[in-house]
């Protein structure tokens, strides 16, 4: 690439108690072959209290040309506001959006940058490679345009600023924040300009470990899917899955799981000895199932992996439900 063919970037970095990972993204991004007078890098601290602030004060001192911090205090309603307050203050043409515990190979910018020739392109989508696989679901690093991970991804301010940046809204202090990613992208599409997904755009990002806290804490972020709904009713069918009428897969799923959970609990305390033989086959089948699907999902042995399912298809539905009343858009 020529001199002329570096456009100015931003990298909008929101975080929230990284501690552990936090300086090893920072050299991540500062590592780059792109021209340092080219980039800037925004740090917005959304309340840590793990000393990340201190790390990422560090790091910004000894790069004060080109390194932001913004420190927010109570705020905790998730990376949108915090994105928002950086993007709005940015000085690039292009933003791009990563998170505190993602590491960019350093010719991230300069593959992503080379999308934006084209003016219809509004952002870009990179390639998401999952690394310490410890979750139930492998993370979709495959996922289509609008489906995909925010981090990573890179956007033009201009067309940023004509669709309105990040919706706050997709935040409720029980199902916490999720799906302003997916709503960004939508309005850029509705407004007409392209998201293109660049395999040569790579991110490093950890999975999901497996917790029942955290099971539980994604589980509920699926209330927010009736606002989707309702905001982008033609464009966020496939994305939740919708099948039939409001009911998406998932909500088929977790209708078969209460069906089940029920008969099982009948057939257990049922006074014939052979239903109850007949349950008891049933469950264990059906517990030998779900752990061999995701040992051929993952490739490991997961034990506890039934009752994490069945715990998130719990949440989940609940969730769903309880976001179709508050937002008044049926979805299951």
């Amino acid at each position: 690439m020529s001199a002329n063919e570096y456009p100015s970037v931003s990298v909008i970095l929101p975080f929230q108690n990284n501690a552990s990972t936090l300086e090893r993204t920072l050299k991540s991004i500062m590592n780059q072959d792109y021209p340092e007078g080219q980039f800037e890098l925004i740090m917005v601290c959304d309340t840590s209290t793990d000393g990340s602030v201190e790390i990422a004060r560090t790091f910004q001192q000894s790069h004060p040309s080109n390194v932001t911090l913004i420190v927010n205090s109570n705020q905790s309603k998730g990376p949108a506001p915090a994105a928002n307050q950086a993007m709005r203050n940015a000085r690039g043409e292009i933003l791009a959006r990563m998170d505190g515990d993602a590491i960019v190979p350093p010719n991230w910018l300069s593959n992503l940058v080379r999308n934006f020739a084209r003016e219809e392109v509004g952002g870009v989508e990179p390639f998401v490679i999952q690394t310490d696989v410890k979750a139930i679901v492998p993370f979709r690093s495959s996922a289509p345009s609008g489906f995909g991970p925010g981090v990573g991804s890179s956007f033009r301010k201009s067309a940023l600023s004509k669709v309105g940046y990040y919706d706050e809204c997709y935040y409720h202090p029980f199902f916490g924040y999720f799906r302003e990613d997916a709503d960004l992208v939508f309005k850029l599409e509705e407004h007409g300009f392209q998201i293109v997904r660049d395999e040569r755009v790579k991110v490093f990002h950890p999975d999901r470990k497996r917790s029942m806290r955290l099971i539980v804490t994604q589980g509920r972020k699926y209330g927010l899917d009736p606002l989707l709904l309702r905001q982008h009713p033609a464009r966020s069918r496939a994305l939740l899955h919708v099948k039939i009428g409001f009911l998406s897969s998932w909500g088929l799923a977790f209708i078969a799981l209460i069906i089940v959970t029920l008969a099982s609990l009948m057939g257990l305390l049922s006074t014939d000895i052979r239903i109850q033989t007949l349950t008891v086959a049933f469950i264990a089948g059906s517990y030998l199932g779900v752990v061999g699907f995701y040992k051929k999902l993952s490739g490991k042995w997961i034990p506890q992996s039934p009752i994490l399912l069945f715990l998130f298809l719990a949440t989940f539905g609940i969730a769903r439900i309880s976001g179709s009343i508050i937002f008044r858009k049926p979805l299951l």
